[in-house]
This record gives C-alpha cells, sequence and structure tokens, in this order.
C-alpha cells in the first residue's frame, strides 16, 4: 500500500478497536514501529528477537483486558526472504534452540542476539572488502558499496484516492516541491525486476522525465494496494459472485 492507503487502514482499524468490533488484521512487520495498536491476541511469524518484542508490544499495550494478552509465535512453511530478514531469523533461532518459555525475551538474550547479528553482518559486508577500504582510506568507495540492506527498488506514483488529482496535475507539467511531496504519500516501491515488467506491459509511464506514475489502473486494488498480477479469481470484498 501507499503510505496514504496505510494511514487509512490504520485509522479504520483503531476505530474498530475503540468500538470493540470483531477484527482480523493481517500486516507485514509494518505495525512493529511507531503504529500504536492493541490487540487481545498476536500471531507472529518467526523472526529476530527485535521483531518478536515489537509484536509482542501490540497486545494488551493499553492494559484493557483482565488477564495478559497472547503472543503466538509459530513456524510458517517458508523462512524469511534472503537478506537482512533472513539474517535476523537465523540468529534468533541459533540463539534460542533451546531456551526456557518464558525467557524468551530477556533482556540477557537481546544481548547476545545483537552480538551474534552484528558478527553476521560484518562477515556479509567484509564481502565487498568494506575493510579493506577503510585500511585504504577509500571512504567514497566505501560509501558506495556499503549497504546493509540491499535496496533496488524504484518508486512508482499509483492511482489511490487524491492519489489520481496529483497524477494529473503531474502530467501538465514541471512538478512543484509542494506536488512532489504530496506525490510521495501516493508512492509505492516495486523491485527492479518487476518494474522492468510493468514497463513491458506499458503499465506505467515516466512523467517529467524522473517520476514513474502506474497507468493500469486494475494493477492497483482499493484494499488490498499495488498487485502485480490481479488474480483471475479475485472479487473485491462486498461484491456478489454467481457460480
Amino acid at each position: 500500500m501507499c503510505g496514504q492507503h496505510r494511514s487509512d487502514v490504520i485509522e479504520l482499524i483503531k476505530k474498530k478497536l475503540v468500538d470493540n468490533e470483531s477484527i482480523l488484521v493481517a500486516s507485514t512487520q509494518l505495525v512493529e514501529a511507531g503504529v500504536d495498536l492493541d490487540f487481545p491476541v498476536v500471531y507472529r511469524a518467526f523472526t529476530g528477537l527485535d521483531g518478536i518484542a515489537q509484536a509482542a508490544g501490540r497486545c494488551n499495550r493499553e492494559g484493557r483486558l483482565p488477564q495478559a494478552g497472547r503472543v503466538h509465535v509459530f513456524h510458517p512453511p517458508e523462512g524469511s526472504p534472503p537478506g537482512h530478514l533472513r539474517h535476523r531469523e537465523d540468529t534468533a533461532r541459533e540463539l534460542l534452540e533451546d531456551p526456557p518459555r518464558d525467557e524468551v525475551l530477556h533482556p540477557e538474550n537481546f544481548q547476545a542476539y545483537f552480538r551474534k547479528l552484528l558478527k553476521r553482518l560484518r562477515g556479509k559486508i567484509d564481502e565487498k572488502n568494506i575493510e579493506g577500504m577503510k585500511t585504504a582510506l577509500s571512504f567514497e568507495d566505501i560509501a558506495r558499496e556499503f549497504r546493509i540492506i540491499e535496496d533496488t527498488d524504484i518508486p512508482v506514483v499509483v492511482p489511490y484516492g487524491e492519489g489520481k488529482k496529483y497524477m494529473e496535475e503531474l502530467r501538465k507539467g514541471a512538478p512543484s516541491r509542494a506536488l512532489l511531496r504530496k506525490l510521495q504519500r501516493y508512492t509505492v516501491n516495486v523491485p527492479e525486476k518487476k518494474y522492468e515488467e510493468l514497463e513491458k506491459a506499458k503499465s506505467l509511464e515516466v512523467e517529467a522525465d524522473m517520476i514513474a506514475v502506474l497507468t493500469n489502473e486494475d494493477l492497483y486494488d482499493d484494499t488490498l494496494g499495488f498487485l502485480m498480477h490481479k488474480p483471475a479469481d479475485y472479487h473485491p470484498p462486498g461484491s456478489t459472485v454467481i457460480g
């Protein structure tokens, strides 16, 4: 989802929680940073200790339950994708091979976890000979090569809400600074390979020689957000399926 879409959904979730409506929320780790939601039960796919602790912080956050909230950590069929998330998961698994159940989030575990994670990341970084560059004082090369999290995503403006209006403004000429700020709320990051597929399918265009815009509106859903390919059997919530 683009930023504005996420904000709209979060406000809807908060309202339902305040009104004590039954609600099931499936989310990425987005809700683990700066989003104050309070659920009676939380399920979290196994990850680094920091992610597990953050998810637990969304369970009975406001202490409204008469008893403690319940957090279930489970192992999904597939692990984390390669990269930083996999490093966190592998580090936590090594650390917690046989811990007492009630001691998983003990402060001493976090100290050991981050020491192990730093050591693992340091080895990954040195594959690019960062240490050798430091010795040679090649700071420009270090700045270019150093990436804890590899990021090749490309921002694309999507037709959600008022984003459609701002896309039309963009097409009229050189964008102002104010317009660029507004467009940020209606932008999603698309992996480079997916971006190339969108180009080949003529599903996007580049405006003002620098800003990619999603022109195929079928690929952005007001419930699910950006869809690389809309499933043939997908029906929006509230729609009627016959047959």
